[in-house]
């Protein structure tokens, strides 16, 4: 009898939802579909803003001031469309600015529990178990951009034979994940020579697995009678060691990511380099293969 393993999902802690746009009964009747409108929108925005906060008569903000809207929308307008590109060049320097500061506080997060990122002694290696250069890799075997990633991880890893790639699975994106994680986790404490070969049928697997695709790939690796024992395992949580410390090391991933903030997969972090990769870009490789060598240079 298989049946989903009694642990839940972690939930990374919701975004705090944006105030409601003061100005968006403006907004009606603007077609978003050009260039021109858009920067029109933006000048409706600018005075919705303003109208919310207020101007003095010298142009600086004075709380509660009472103003001219539609002179105020005016001139904004007239200040946009004389001018549109500065307004979007800003803008989006703005945006830019805004997301490379998320982006640095979102690697303090990480950094600031690396020793527990790389505390990975109970947990699944491939490539070299004694190698002096860590990869430690967060994923889903349905994530769609963990099978994309999946190719450049084992090229890195073949190609570098120093090094050793801790796998620490976060099943977030289906009841079929979480138990995957769980069985991967049953077969490296039963049958860890078999992992790897057990990972790459998961993660390989062409489509979101299914209960019955899952039965079918233990059973293609392990033959229907032991397949039939770890499929057990996942009822068993709380009655057997075996399945008590799978689930374990499932939910210690799962607490690991929200207390370090990874907000999805695929996760690569490399210690050595202080390394960080966030889903499979198009320069994943020359990326984690930049940082193995500076993690390389750290061990020499």
């Amino acid at each position: 009898v298989m049946a989903s393993p009694p642990f839940f999902l972690a939930r990374c802690a919701a975004m705090p939802e944006l105030p409601p746009f003061r100005g968006s009964e403006l907004m009606e009747g603007f077609d978003m579909s050009n260039r021109g409108n858009i920067v029109q929108a933006l000048a409706v925005a600018a005075v919705a803003g303003l109208a919310g906060f207020g101007i003095s008569h010298y142009g600086r903000p004075s709380q509660g001031v009472e103003f001219d809207e539609e002179r105020l929308r005016s001139i904004v307008a007239e200040a946009v469309a004389s001018n549109p590109g500065a307004i979007i060049a800003s803008i989006e320097a703005h945006v830019q600015s805004q997301q490379a500061e998320q982006a640095r506080a979102a690697d303090e997060q990480v950094l600031a529990v690396a020793d527990r990122i790389t505390d990975n002694a109970t947990y699944p290696v491939v490539g070299n178990p004694d190698g002096p250069v860590e990869v430690v890799y967060f994923f889903d075997v349905n994530c769609s951009f963990c099978k994309r990633l999946e190719p450049v991880i084992k090229k890195v890893v073949e190609e570098n034979p120093d090094v050793r790639l801790s796998h620490r699975e976060i099943p977030i994106l289906s009841p079929t994940s979480q138990l995957a994680a769980f069985l991967q986790a049953v077969v490296w404490d039963l049958h860890p020579d078999r992992y790897e070969e057990l990972h790459d049928a998961f993660i390989g697997f062409g489509r979101t697995l299914g209960e019955s695709d899952v039965q079918t790939i233990v059973n293609g690796i392990f033959g229907k009678e032991e397949g039939a024992r770890l499929l057990s395992l996942t009822s068993k949580v709380g009655s057997d060691p075996i399945a008590d410390a799978a689930a374990d090391r499932v939910q210690a991933n799962l607490d690991l990511m929200r207390v370090a903030g990874i907000s999805g997969t695929p996760f690569v972090f490399v210690p050595g380099a202080e390394g960080i990769i966030r889903g499979a870009g198009d320069d994943a490789y020359e990326t984690l293969t930049a940082y193995v060598e500076q993690a390389r240079r750290s061990v020499d």
